[in-house]
């Protein structure tokens, strides 16, 4: 039987965004994590995509979606707290903040 990937689908809201710059003489990493409801519970896979990974924002803001596979059927109608963490290496110079965006909202963090 083939199981198809469940569609991504933006979080209701997104409440928290946190930005970790990693600096070292091997490498450079930003850690942005970000906190989110969704409804109905029992979403699985949150993740953080990059809206436009094929081109250098102007202004220096990088945009990300926070994004998971919301739950077949019908559901609890409670919202359910999410967490997404994502270790961006190698992140671009010239990088001024990141905007995280959901369904309802979105979060500008400046670096």
């Amino acid at each position: 039987m083939l199981m198809l990937e469940k569609e991504s689908t933006p979080v209701v809201e997104v409440s928290n965004v946190q930005l970790i710059r990693v600096t070292n003489a091997n490498k450079r990493e930003l850690h942005i994590k970000a906190t989110g409801f969704s409804q109905p519970t029992g979403w699985d896979k949150p993740r953080l995509e990059l809206r436009n990974p094929y081109w250098k924002p102007l202004d220096g803001i990088y945009e990300f979606d926070f994004l998971g596979s919301a739950p077949e059927g019908d559901a609890s109608k409670q919202l359910e707290k999410l967490f997404v963490s994502l270790e961006w290496d190698e992140y671009p110079k010239g990088i001024k903040g990141i905007r995280v965006f959901a369904g309802s909202n979105s979060i500008l963090k400046m670096l």
